[in-house]
């Protein structure tokens, strides 16, 4: 709008001095700086309605602290160039209310695509959303501008860091739960639901566990042994509940999830299967993670990364009872909102402002 008022302005100037001087030449200039942005809207109008744009994110995660980079790819189909185009480029975290924008100037040969890239600083863990929602072409003059249809979002997940967490192995405790599908890999057990190997005869061995078939096949005598149930001894309770300040803008997020999630590293380095259990507030619903394999960290991160903290008063363990009857547990972790974790109603460790330690 600028550029078009300092253009009229100029037009009117050239019409003055046409008027007051008589001159061929000035008129000629008028005629000009009238008509010409006549063909140039057209052209502005159709490039904005054929321009493609494209944002892409070459790697959809990162490591707090790091650089992420995306991508913007314009395709133009028609003849003519594309000299200016501006982009806004907005993006937040997820777990913040805090936007920043950022306007980007390009520009795109007639019949190709170009390709620019760019990278944004990742200060937070969470959801980094990246938003190209308003391009605008403008026309050679720069005096009018089109907007592009469309809009552009990608998600990068920005992993919070993990440090060593002061966890001690659990003495093992017998089989607790009343049924499992899962079985230790390693060894034998008692349950006959589940054949663990097939192998000779051992003095001591039952003759109710002798395989039939096969020792027909062998012509020695080979028995069955049963498997041995595995459960999870060990519940990880993760408590959200907040201030109401906390509920649409997470500012500790970033300390908490390193706590989990170096937590739940610990457990599995230490050999303790667990659950960790929390409440959703936007569906109401409890949910919970099977932590059994390092793999499961990081599906645990992509979870958590969909949550926030919530104002009402939520007994998680009571709520986890309700839906899972019959599940017992030989430890029971709790892990508040302020980084404090508690074993049993017991304190066991907590998190100072400087950094983590025990």
């Amino acid at each position: 709008m600028k550029r078009f008022i300092i253009y009229c302005i100029g037009a009117a100037a050239t019409a003055y001095l046409a008027i007051l001087y008589e001159n061929s030449l000035l008129v000629t200039f008028l005629v000009i700086e009238l008509l010409l942005p006549v063909p140039l809207f057209f052209v502005a109008k159709r490039t904005a309605g054929k321009l493609q744009v494209r944002l892409l994110v070459p790697i959809p995660m990162a490591d707090r602290g790091e650089d992420v980079s995306f991508e913007l790819r314009l395709w133009n189909p028609t003849v003519l160039p594309v000299m200016n185009a501006d982009i806004r480029i907005t993006y937040w975290n997820q777990f913040r209310n805090q936007k920043t924008t950022k306007k980007l100037t390009v520009w795109a040969d007639g019949r190709s695509q170009s390709c620019y890239q760019y990278q944004l600083a990742s200060e937070h863990c969470g959801r980094l959303v990246i938003c190209a929602d308003r391009v605008r072409v403008r026309d050679y003059l720069g005096l009018l501008s089109f907007v592009v249809p469309g809009e552009q979002r990608e998600i990068i997940s920005v992993l919070p860091g993990l440090f060593d967490f002061p966890v001690e192995a659990e003495e093992e405790l017998p089989y607790l739960s009343g049924e499992s599908d899962d079985f230790d890999k390693g060894k034998g057990g008692n349950d006959p639901s589940e054949v663990f190997q097939v192998r000779p005869y051992r003095a001591g061995d039952r003759l109710q566990s002798i395989h039939w078939k096969m020792t027909a096949r062998s012509e020695e005598l080979m028995v069955k042994e049963f498997s041995l149930p595995v459960s999870c001894q060990t519940a990880v309770f993760l408590d959200l509940h907040g201030e109401a300040g906390e509920l649409s803008c997470w500012e500790t997020a970033d300390d908490y999830l390193e706590t989990v999630l170096s937590l739940e590293a610990g457990l599995l380095e230490a050999g303790s299967r667990n659950y960790a259990a929390w409440y959703d507030r936007s569906s109401g619903e409890l949910f919970r993670k099977k932590m059994e394999k390092p793999e499961d960290v990081h599906e645990l991160t992509g979870m958590l990364f969909q949550v926030m903290p919530y104002e009402e008063t939520v007994d998680i363990e009571q709520m986890y009872r309700s839906r899972y009857p019959g599940e017992n547990f030989a430890v029971i972790f709790r892990l508040d909102l302020q980084c404090r974790l508690w074993k049993g109603g017991t304190l066991y460790w907590e998190r100072v402002k400087t950094g983590p330690s025990g």
